[in-house]
């Protein structure tokens, strides 16, 4: 009896320090921590450009332009892309 109550507790508490680890993990992974993504930032607020508009001039100087990923936990990558892809369809 008293061993499952203690299994019980031990579970939940492994469980929530599973929970917490990977949340603090997810976290992480939204903020603009990589020098190369500051600077783009910096640029972008400097000149007043949205990233979105970034894009677009880059492809009046190259016919390809080549976007990178970042951490796959990172949803904000994929809404932009969604947000150029319909702005694409729109022109």
């Amino acid at each position: 009896m008293v061993n499952t109550i203690f299994q019980t507790i031990a579970r939940s508490l492994l469980m929530f320090v599973i929970l917490a680890i990977s949340s603090a993990g997810e976290l992480a992974a939204q903020s603009p921590s990589v020098a190369s993504i500051k600077a783009l930032h910096g640029y972008a607020e400097k000149n007043g450009v949205s990233p979105k508009d970034y894009i677009f001039k880059l492809f009046e100087k190259s016919d390809i332009v080549v976007l990178g990923e970042r951490d796959h936990r990172d949803s904000v990558q994929y809404n932009f892309r969604a947000c150029l892809k319909t702005n694409v369809n729109k022109k």
